[in-house]
């Protein structure tokens, strides 16, 4: 499955991110790694609603992530 294919490598990106920082981006790349999971598996088993939450959580911590840069 191509979604499978792009969490797996977004989920590895976003653990570099969460094992390597420090401080406040190192929480939100955490916080980020639980959202990146939950949409892998909500859209594994067709769960639309949750993936799209899931998402939306996903991309507000992406902003405060690339804010706090």
């Amino acid at each position: 499955m191509p979604q499978t294919k792009i969490t797996y490598s977004l989920e590895k990106a976003v653990a570099f991110f969460a094992e390597n920082l420090s401080g406040a981006r190192q929480v939100i790349a955490q916080e980020m790694a639980v959202a990146v999971e939950e949409v892998h598996l909500s859209s594994e088993n067709n769960r639309k609603d949750e993936t799209k939450a899931a998402l939306d959580q996903y991309f507000a911590l992406f902003e405060s992530f690339t804010k706090g840069s």
